[in-house]
């Protein structure tokens, strides 16, 4: 079918890399040192500081390349379908101008899919092809806001060049309230780019500096955006993007299964300058519990990796990166944290390591982690 027609590629590299990565889990490579120091323009910052934020040599040609990509596609597209229009003849009752315009939207709708294929590999945090790219999540982050704004873009383009017809036309209300069983179901459409918008709205800096919680939930409309989405468009084009939903709901799927299992945490203590140290136990055997709750005692991760950790005993919902401040290969046992409490839920947390401190009997305290997170290597050291 055409899903397995543009699916199956991605798979194949998919499960062709984890092969090729599990063989070279064990070895280690070392690269020899130049003694010659040399700019390398791939990995060197063009860009610091801008709206794009650090942007390196490599990352502004891919960027130039997928907009040139983006910007030849929609024209080619654009022209062949207007000098298709101009070769027929005239309708009775319908201005050229609309139905250019209608060729317009059209091929919008169209590379706006095309951008959807590509917006959600950047966001897939244990991907493979990430890992064979040697690209860390936080770095990939970057790439997911540029595909989408320029996705959002056209996409909110493409609807309003259809309100404009459709009112021209006199008939607005009746075409929103279209939903069509065989062809495109507008108020399908109209749910879907409703939900991209929030989500758009939502991801602007000021927006999501000041109230990262409404940035937060507000993101989880992408279920609404992928289901509606495919109601709107179809078969044909919802498998541009399947690839890649495909992979990011299996990946949420297996993180969630991660985060759903408690740990323990085998110590915590407050250090100077309002700092928490947290030592989490890998190892079932420094639980001692009856029932011991472990994460993988083989767990391996590089310097600078990154945990998602929640504190059921603060919040059930609240989920907080932080720097694994150990070593994987010296702690095979556990991992540490270190946490700076300032406010909100740090400063919770504040107050209820000055309450254990009151406390004289034992206890045991329980968390989840997601992760580690990192570099897929540790060749910048």
């Amino acid at each position: 079918s055409i899903n397995l027609l543009f699916s199956a590629p991605i798979f194949l590299l998919v499960i062709l890399g984890s092969i090729y990565l599990h063989m070279c889990r064990n070895q280690r490579i070392s690269k020899p040192k130049s003694k010659k120091q040399t700019v390398n323009l791939w990995t060197y910052p063009i860009f610091i500081g801008g709206p794009l934020g650090t942007v390196t040599g490599g990352e502004l040609l891919i960027l130039l390349i997928f907009l040139a990509l983006v910007v030849w596609t929609l024209s080619f597209y654009i022209v062949s379908g207007l000098d298709e229009v101009n070769q027929k003849p005239r309708q009775p009752g319908v201005k050229m101008w609309q139905k250019q315009l209608s060729i317009i939207a059209a091929r919008l709708g169209s590379v706006g899919a095309l951008c959807l294929a590509f917006l959600f590999f950047p966001i897939t945090r244990g991907s493979v092809l990430l890992q064979l790219l040697n690209v860390s999540f936080e770095i990939s982050v970057k790439y997911h806001i540029w595909i989408a704004n320029v996705t959002m873009a056209i996409l909110t383009a493409h609807g309003m060049c259809y309100l404009l017809i459709w009112e021209s036309k006199h008939n607005l209300q009746e075409k929103l309230a279209s939903w069509k069983r065989i062809g495109y179901s507008h108020v399908a459409g109209e749910i879907a780019l409703l939900a991209g918008l929030i989500i758009w709205l939502t991801s602007i800096k000021p927006i999501r500096k000041r109230f990262f919680e409404v940035f937060y939930y507000s993101h989880h409309l992408y279920l609404i955006f992928i289901v509606f989405f495919a109601m709107h468009v179809g078969d044909v084009f919802f498998s541009l993007a399947l690839p890649g939903i495909f992979l990011f709901l299996l990946d949420r799927y297996l993180r969630l299964l991660q985060s759903q299992k408690a740990v323990l945490v085998i110590s915590a203590r407050k250090l100077p300058e309002n700092m928490v140290q947290l030592i989490i136990a890998k190892n079932p055997k420094l639980s001692g519990l009856i029932r011991p709750i472990r994460i993988h005692a083989g767990l391996v991760y590089n310097p600078m990796s990154v945990v998602l950790l929640k504190l059921p005993f603060i919040s059930h919902l609240e989920w907080h990166p932080f720097s694994i401040v150990s070593s994987s290969s010296i702690d095979s046992d556990r991992l540490s944290v270190l946490i700076k409490c300032q406010q909100g839920w740090t400063k919770k947390l504040d107050n209820f390591m000055d309450c254990l401190s009151s406390m004289e009997s034992p206890f045991h305290l329980q968390a989840a982690i997601e992760g580690p997170y990192g570099p897929a290597s540790s060749d910048f050291l």
